[in-house]
């Protein structure tokens, strides 16, 4: 989307790459304007409660910093088995490899109605 005026609510999401927003969805998240209300999801492959999900968020908020940001939601997503297998390789990124194989199955059931309840209070939000 290249033009987001116009909607009461914009709900952004992403796969957190490398601890932080991919490059690709940043200039969006960049390019909301003040008046606009911006509610931000994202999958990982890490655990839950993570620091990668976490400095993810934080990264996202701060370069929407010209939009009023009115939460964030996050749920494990399944890992592509070629880039753990790649990772798997590799000494320093072995740990987050093996953690992120137990992602496997995820979002699931549970993770699509805890997003449900989230997009549902964003809209009481703006409501409010």
């Amino acid at each position: 989307m290249e033009n987001a005026n116009g909607y009461d609510i914009i709900f952004c999401g992403f796969p957190v790459l490398a601890h932080s927003v991919p490059g690709k969805v940043q200039p969006f998240i960049k390019g909301l304007s003040g008046e606009q209300k911006v509610a931000l999801f994202s999958t990982y492959g890490s655990l839950c409660g993570g620091q990668p999900p976490k400095q993810a968020f934080e990264h996202a908020i701060s370069i929407a910093s010209k939009a009023t940001t009115l939460g964030h939601f996050g749920c494990r997503g399944s890992v592509d088995p070629k880039i753990i297998e790649t990772l798997m390789q590799k000494s320093e990124h072995r740990a987050w490899a093996q953690e992120a194989q137990s992602a496997e199955g995820h979002p699931d059931q549970g993770d699509f109605e805890d997003a449900k309840k989230f997009a549902l209070e964003m809209i009481a939000k703006i409501g409010s």
